[in-house]
């Protein structure tokens, strides 16, 4: 793969769609919103199931902090952060919205929140796809 620098809409683009087809293979019925909307990139719902769930995907090409703005309150569901969105296999990261807010670090200087590699690249969030389950039950 071509070194150059990957323009955010593709990194953005490319952890979306990774995400949506490894919930394709939990079951789930996987659908990006409208690009660069406000909240959650990715809608599910399951075969059978009434509940929807709202997810929001942070991609990086690399290991990174995730930055998250002025508010560490994500509106979704879920927060899975891809990273290594360049490469074939990229790892992914699944965590709630609360876990998200808990885990924030804030900038001493200014307003903005990010989570640090150390946070999210824990062995309870690395390929938790199980903690959301299963679109088929």
């Amino acid at each position: 793969m071509e070194n150059r620098k990957l323009p955010q809409r593709l990194v953005r683009n490319a952890g979306v769609f990774y995400v949506c087809h490894r919930l394709s293979q939990w079951g789930w019925n996987a659908t990006p919103t409208m690009r660069y909307s406000r909240g959650p990139n990715v809608v599910i719902d399951g075969e059978g199931r009434e509940e929807t769930w709202r997810l929001k995907v942070r991609s990086l090409s690399r290991r990174d902090p995730v930055p998250l703005g002025e508010n560490p309150d994500i509106d979704a569901d879920w927060v899975v952060v891809c990273t290594g969105v360049r490469e074939d296999s990229p790892r992914c990261y699944v965590l709630t919205s609360g876990e998200v807010r808990d885990l924030a670090n804030r900038d001493r200087q200014g307003p903005n929140y990010w989570l640090e590699p150390r946070d999210y690249e824990k062995e309870e969030f690395v390929e938790r796809w199980d903690r959301i389950g299963s679109g088929l039950e």
